[in-house]
């Protein structure tokens, strides 16, 4: 679902319902590889990195670029990774 300024947006509101969107991917994947990259995403929109040992690490939201109209994704703080890990 795209919101008025295009970004994307995983769920649809109406009032104060909130409806969560559902898988309607027809081949019922888990997740799809972005194009010929290590980027693969799901259909809630998340984005992760997968490694060449084929472990996944999921990216963060870093917000629209309206310059390059895109999405842009990237890495936890290193920071974060350990307050969240100890």
């Amino acid at each position: 679902v795209l919101d008025t300024k295009g970004e994307l947006d995983n769920t649809v509101c109406y009032s104060s319902l909130t409806i969560d969107i559902r898988n309607c991917w027809k081949d019922k994947e888990e997740t799809h590889q972005y194009k010929d990259s290590r980027l693969v995403y799901n259909y809630e929109g998340k984005v992760w990195y997968v490694d060449e040992a084929g472990e996944k690490t999921e990216l963060v939201y870093k917000g629209y670029d309206k310059g390059t109209d895109s999405s842009r994704y990237g890495f936890k703080p290193q920071s974060m990774i350990k307050e969240s890990s100890g």
